[in-house]
């Protein structure tokens, strides 16, 4: 019997459905017909590095879709360990191990200079180019009263006592003119203001950053307010 007489197809429906029996036959065909063997060798071998790889695809695979809805859920965490057995699947999961060490950078950077906005002294509060608010600063929200998802999207002129336009707003920086913020207990309180462009990729302007502080009179109103009464309450 040779190779070309050889019942494969037995052979191949075991190799599948029977792997033992397969073995076993080929440890009978290693004693009675060595040729035969190692053929039959050859395609064990094959269909087994062919199922292990198949399998380590589709695992690989299912724990990447995990990685990926733990990055839409902002957990950047998570580490893919490389197989070391598949160059195609190593590279994509290194890319995707570096993806998430990025997103976590960014994020780290991302919540570290919102800690700093928030933190800063003076009332922020940044437009688009026509005045409609993108955000603004917590100083902004105490003073105002209001939460930040009732302040996005408002015009920036609605919050100020002055009938002004968005223009009249950004010139007053070259004018050093108090502006007056409309508070909810019907008082207002007087401003500085100054202004910058806010600059994207490309050098494209993206909207005006507005830093608003107190000018240096009504600091002066607020303490002789503050004094008057402290005054009262020790009477």
């Amino acid at each position: 019997m040779d190779s070309s007489t050889y019942n494969w197809v037995s052979f191949f429906e075991n190799l599948i459905n029977d792997p033992q029996e397969a073995h076993k036959e080929i440890a009978r065909l290693e004693k009675s017909n060595p040729e035969i063997a190692e053929i039959a060798g050859n395609l064990d071998d094959f269909l087994h590095k062919h199922y292990i790889r198949r399998q380590l695809f589709e695992e690989t695979i299912s724990k990447a879709n995990n990685v990926v809805l733990q990055f839409a859920l902002q957990n950047y965490a998570q580490i893919l360990p490389i197989t070391n057995e598949d160059d195609l699947l190593d590279s994509f999961l290194t890319s995707l191990n570096m993806l998430g060490e990025e997103l976590n950078y960014s994020t780290i950077t991302s919540h570290y200079l919102l800690d700093i906005f928030n933190s800063y002294p003076d009332l922020i509060i940044i437009t688009d180019e026509l005045g409609i608010i993108q955000n603004a600063n917590k100083k902004v929200l105490i003073l105002l009263g209001q939460s930040k998802k009732e302040i996005i999207k408002t015009n920036l002129i609605d919050l100020f006592v002055e009938q002004l336009t968005f223009d009249d707003i950004e010139q007053m920086s070259q004018t050093n003119k108090t502006i007056h913020f409309r508070l909810t207990n019907k008082s207002s309180i007087g401003m500085s203001v100054r202004t910058s462009p806010l600059i994207r990729k490309n050098n494209h302007k993206a909207g005006v950053v507005f830093v608003f502080n107190e000018t240096h009179q009504e600091n002066m109103i607020n303490n002789q307010k503050n004094s008057s009464d402290i005054n009262t309450v020790e009477k």
